[in-house]
């Protein structure tokens, strides 16, 4: 059966879960379902890459100020979803809870996508009021898919019930797959993600960088990425007295040349939903060292058969694991191998079909 569906979606800024969103939009287009993306903010980073088969609806101008906006937010979306037989909620925070109140007004079946460790999530980004109001929606809601089993227990915990889950690891775009190429003579080190250290932990990247550095091991720290942290990164970096080794050029559209030019790639995140920039690296053939954060990393490198998983939030596990791979050229090519063929069991179809079901199961 064919559905008409809405993502909700604040914005479509660089970001792992606005790509994931795109990706997952453009399957189910192209599978013959009706596809709209409502976005609360006219802002896209990737303008050319959602099918032209999908509805785009945008509410407000780029640094409109959102409390003035709720009201128009509210009577284009409800306007919408009268429309449509599912309403997704794609992020956590403000799209999930109005995708929950334009579906129960509308009489429309709600699905919420949880990307994150919602625990640490929500520590993090809201005061004890806005964490009420956001995760109270979640004990109504029709469905909630998580993005991993560590997310789904991190929901759980949060509410302290259970509710109606299912987990389905997001779909990654993948053009083709292709066998890394060889080093080059001083080796590339690849991160990947907004520059949040509160999340990402890219200061400890830069303190292992550093560490290795400082022990004889040269090789280049390449961080791609944008936000509110790069200038405590760029002090970090000043202070630790690696300028000429390591580059944060912002963030890009197309970050295949940063693959294609990397010999390791390292997620050195506090936590993860799942962590799509593996995948992403995996897919290009790079080996990877991830921290053995609450839930993602684990999942995907099914413990250490397809990566080097590390301890978390320490600078001493993380060079040592970065380390062993850049000194042991055989256990770079297993991995980079072992990884093309993990990445098949996130291709868009296979994921797609996974939320058919869920359609199936919540539309009877």
């Amino acid at each position: 059966m064919k559905y008409r569906v809405i993502f909700i979606v604040f914005n479509l800024k660089g970001g792992g879960a606005e790509r994931v969103t795109i990706t997952l939009a453009n399957t189910l287009a192209e599978r013959g379902h009706k596809v709209t993306m409502f976005l609360f903010y006219d802002e896209n980073d990737y303008p050319k890459t959602l099918n032209e088969k999908i509805k785009i609806v945008t509410v407000l101008p780029k640094n409109y100020k959102f409390r003035n906006g709720i009201c128009k937010v509210i009577r284009m979306l409800l306007n919408e979803a009268k429309e449509h037989d599912i309403v997704v909620g794609s992020l956590e925070g403000w799209t999930t809870l109005f995708s929950w109140v334009a579906a129960r007004i509308r009489n429309k079946i709600c699905i919420a996508w949880l990307h994150t460790d919602l625990i640490k999530y929500s520590d993090i980004r809201w005061n004890y009021f806005f964490r009420f109001v956001f995760t109270f929606p979640y004990n109504y809601i029709d469905k909630t898919v998580c993005v991993s089993d560590g997310v789904k227990s991190s929901l759980l915990g949060l509410l302290n019930k259970n509710i109606c889950t299912r987990v389905i690891y997001n779909p990654l775009f993948i053009s083709q797959y292709s066998e890394k190429n060889a080093s080059s003579l001083i080796p590339i080190v690849l991160g990947v993600g907004r520059l949040e250290n509160k999340t990402k932990g890219f200061d400890f990247l830069i303190k292992a960088h550093s560490k290795l550095i400082n022990d004889g091991l040269l090789h280049r720290l390449v961080i791609v990425g944008e936000g509110d942290d790069r200038k405590l990164l760029e002090e970090l970096v000043r202070k630790e007295g690696v300028q000429n080794t390591v580059s944060l050029p912002g963030f890009v559209r197309n970050i295949s040349e940063f693959y294609n030019n990397a010999d390791i790639f390292v997620l050195s995140s506090r936590f993860e939903g799942l962590g799509m920039v593996i995948l992403e690296a995996m897919s290009y053939g790079i080996p990877v060292v991830a921290t053995d954060c609450k839930s993602g990393p684990r999942e995907i490198l099914c413990g250490n058969e397809y990566g080097e998983l590390v301890a978390p939030n320490s600078v001493d596990a993380l060079a040592a694991g970065i380390k062993k791979l850049l000194e042991d050229e055989n256990l770079r090519k297993s991995l980079s191998k072992k990884g093309l063929e993990r990445v098949k069991d996130f291709e868009p179809d296979f994921i797609a079909q996974k939320w058919e079901q869920v359609f199936n199961e919540t539309c009877r």
